[in-house]
C-alpha cells in the first residue's frame, strides 16, 4: 500500500535560521548570503536525488521572477524575526519510478 508524509515548516530568523543556509543544505549547493556575507558550502552532498525551484505557472519565465534563483528571500524580510522561506518535506511512495515521483511533487507544488 502506497503511503506518503508531508510536513510544512517556516524558515524564520527568529529561530536563528537563514533561508540561504537551509537552501544550500537542502539542495547540496554552494550559496552566498549577500545580506550577511556568509557562504554556505554543501556541494559535497551526494544524497540529493532531485532539486528544482517551482513557481506558479503564471509566473514562470517572467524576467521579474529572477529573484527566485538568488538569495532575495533573505532581503525580503526586514524584521529580525522575519519568516523568509517555507519548506515542504514530502516523502513519496517508493513504488513510483523516479520520474513519477518528480511529477507527483510538481503537481502538488
Amino acid at each position: 500500500m502506497a503511503t506518503y508524509f508531508l510536513r510544512s515548516m517556516h524558515i524564520s530568523r527568529g529561530k536563528g535560521s537563514l533561508a540561504t543556509r537551509a537552501a544550500a543544505y537542502r539542495a547540496g549547493e554552494r550559496i552566498k548570503d549577500e545580506r550577511t556575507g556568509e557562504t554556505f558550502e554543501h556541494s559535497d552532498r551526494r544524497d540529493i536525488a532531485y532539486k528544482e525551484v517551482v513557481l506558479p505557472l503564471e509566473l514562470e519565465g517572467r524576467a521579474d521572477m529572477a529573484w527566485t534563483q538568488g538569495d532575495a528571500m533573505e532581503h525580503a524580510g526586514a524584521r529580525h524575526d522575519s519568516r523568509t522561506a517555507r519548506e515542504w518535506l514530502v516523502l513519496v511512495p517508493p513504488e513510483l519510478s523516479p520520474d513519477q515521483r518528480v511529477e507527483l511533487v510538481r503537481t502538488f507544488a
